[in-house]
């Protein structure tokens, strides 16, 4: 398989990073809000594909346009219950891409605009 056909995760450990921050490829719990390319208002528990200090990457079920602003809620503790104490993230952002996936639901990647540890 060549590298243009590796997962993100495949090509991290295959090939150096061409991007600005490197990537940590954990499934870390998160809350997404926003408004959906209809304007309607959602408030999404989701898992984050992908996390950096520029941004981060994750699924939602609602479709986003690029330029959309995001807010989310990172707990950086992957398996942890949720009453357990863990860092906290929250970030403002704007959606960069958007990816259809093969499930109905959309990758979004978002860059970071504001970000604070909880």
């Amino acid at each position: 398989m060549d590298s243009a056909q590796n997962t993100p995760e495949e090509a991290a450990k295959t090939g150096p990073e061409n991007r600005r921050h490197p990537r940590i490829f954990e499934p870390f719990p998160a809350t997404a809000r926003g408004l959906d390319v209809d304007g309607e208002p959602f408030d999404i528990n989701t898992v984050l594909e992908n996390f950096s200090a520029g941004g981060l990457y994750l699924k939602l079920p609602k479709r986003l346009e690029p330029g959309a602003k995001l807010f989310a809620v990172v707990r950086l503790a992957k398996g942890a219950a949720p009453e357990e104490p863990a860092p906290v993230v929250a970030a403002r952002g704007v959606v960069v891409r958007v990816d259809p996936q093969p499930d109905g639901g959309h990758g979004v990647a978002i860059k970071f605009t504001r970000h604070r540890f909880l």
